[in-house]
Formats: structure tokens, sequence, C-alpha cells
């Protein structure tokens, strides 16, 4: 009997685990509000990791259907920019700049830049939560 308990519990987790593990985006996934969570920065120039999002300022993507990205700062629109999902490879065109998906649920998406022309760089990570 306990090992019934245990099979069935087994079960129950695993399912509840592949339920809420990272999925592959697509662009009916993304479409929606995400709040721009984190954003770091770094280049050769200064290789140490700098936040871009202060602590008071609540940045929010409008990601659309067609392709635009309508954004806001403390609720003030600002500005639209293009983007674009290339499911294949797993990366994100967003205004101009191709990132890697770094990892993705229905909650949150994590994407990574890096630039390299020379021997100079730069580098970016975004992290964006799902906002209601």
């Amino acid at each position: 009997m306990k090992f019934r308990h245990f099979l069935i519990f087994s079960v129950v987790f695993a399912l509840v685990a592949i339920g809420t593990s990272c999925t592959k985006p697509t662009t009916k996934n993304i479409v929606g509000k995400w709040q721009l969570t984190s954003s770091l920065y770094c280049d050769s120039d200064d290789p140490e990791w700098d936040e871009e999002v202060e602590n008071d300022e609540v940045v929010i993507g409008d990601f659309r259907e067609d392709g635009k990205c309508v954004l806001s700062e403390n609720g003030r629109e600002y500005g639209i920019v293009h983007w674009s999902l290339d499911e294949k490879n797993q990366t994100i065109t967003f205004d101009g700049l191709t990132f890697n998906i770094k990892s993705f649920s229905t909650s949150q998406m994590v994407w990574h830049n890096r630039l390299s022309i020379e021997d100079e760089w730069m580098e970016q990570q975004m992290t964006w939560k799902k906002s209601k």
C-alpha cells in the first residue's frame, strides 16, 4: 500500500514538474505585456555588469502580434520598437538586436546578446516577467 501511494505521488510530482518547466517560446506565448525586471550591460571598456533598470522604474513592453512592442515607463508610453521571433534558432530580434533566448516560461523570459568587433565587445542580458 505504501508503494502505491509513493507511485501516485511520484507520477503527480512528475506531471507538475513537466507542466511548470521551461517551454519553447512561440509568438503566441510572447504576445502580451511583460515587465522588464533586469537589463544588465557590460563591455570591453567596463567588464563589470551594470544594471540599467532603476529600482523605481517600471518598464513594460506590450508585445503585439503585428511585431510591434509598445514600451512604457511608470505608466507613460515612450516608444515603439519592432520584434520578431525565430522559433527554430530560439532567438528574438528586438529593436534591431538579436538575442539568444536563454530561458523561457509562460511567466519569465531571459535574453542574452554578445557582440564582438575585433578586440571590442558588448554584452547584454534582459529579464522579462509576465505582467498582469
